[in-house]
């Protein structure tokens, strides 16, 4: 796994990051408010403020590119246009921290995760609320759109995941994960027919049934969980029939695994605590905190030697 080809480092530690669809762009939220848009070098673009708590999660708008949404413990989720460089409207509509959000594939809507335990979906055009799903029975921590946006997944410290669908907000199918502890994150595979899950002592793979299929080695902590994601690698020497994902385990540890064969395929240590990361073809953005407090942000140009 190739080391890290830029590095930025901060007062405040980072709490999120994502990648733009088109390769551009990375955003970044901290735990001061703030949110930063940067270039693949990692020099600044944008410095948006708004929020005034910690921003818990961001993603850019799947159609239009210069729309950012970002959650925060302030309990709203703000969109942005990078064109403006100003908020396009704030969404109020939660009592507690949002922890997860979520654009629908066509961009027109979007959904929020929030610890008051309700999932809301929101009008990008109006910035009104269209439903709210009571959701689970603790905090929602995911909210995951499918592909065709048909169905939306969501995760909670209760330990359910929960599909719903879309159109009706209709609850599908609960998956029970009892007895692996509280999930912190949920995800689709790549085809669909799987999801993703991470808990307080692991990540596994589960089909859409509830049927758990396996656990993945060495990729999840007991003291503090970071998301793992599927790693979409065509042409690499591991060839296009095989599924990865990368997470992190106890060490602080970049994982990649095979999915397939249940098996590492290569490791690479960090030098902070990752608390997010995110990966979009072969680039990968990890970020994170010191053990002084500082924020750290790396960007891997490419996964694969």
């Amino acid at each position: 796994m190739n080391t890290p080809y830029v590095s930025s480092v901060r007062s405040s530690p980072y709490t999120c990051c994502k990648i733009d669809p088109s390769l551009t762009l990375i955003a970044a939220g901290s735990s001061d408010g703030s949110l930063g848009v940067y270039d693949f070098d990692l020099k600044l673009r944008y410095a948006l403020t708004g929020h005034h708590r910690g921003v818990t999660c961001l993603t850019f708008n799947p159609v239009s590119h210069h729309l950012v949404l970002s959650g925060s413990d302030d309990c709203h989720a703000i969109l942005w246009d990078l064109r403006k460089k100003q908020a396009v409207f704030t969404a109020r509509g939660h009592n507690s921290y949002i922890l997860d959000v979520d654009f629908h594939p066509h961009g027109s809507v979007f959904a929020t995760a929030s610890n008051d335990e309700t999932v809301c979906l929101w009008d990008v055009r109006s910035g009104n609320k269209l439903r709210t799903l009571e959701a689970h029975t603790d905090a929602v921590n995911t909210v995951n759109f499918s592909r065709d946006g048909t169905c939306l997944l969501t995760s909670s410290y209760e330990g359910h995941i929960r599909i719903w669908e879309t159109s009706t907000g209709r609850c599908l199918q609960t998956l029970l994960n009892d007895g692996t502890g509280p999930c912190s994150f949920a995800s689709f595979s790549p085809n669909e027919k799987y999801c993703l899950v991470g808990t307080t002592e692991e990540v596994s793979l589960w089909d859409l049934r509830g049927e758990l299929l396996r656990k993945l080695p060495e990729i999840g902590r007991s003291d503090y969980l970071t998301n793992s994601v599927f790693v979409d690698a065509p042409g690499t020497q591991f060839g296009n029939d095989v599924w990865c994902v990368i997470g992190v385990n106890e060490d602080d540890q970049l994982v990649l695994v095979d999915v397939d064969n249940n098996a590492v395929l290569e490791t690479a240590t960090l030098d902070f605590t990752p608390i997010c990361l995110d990966m979009v073809d072969n680039s990968l953005v990890v970020c994170g905190f010191s053990e002084q407090g500082k924020g750290y942000l790396q960007c891997y140009e490419t996964l694969f030697e």
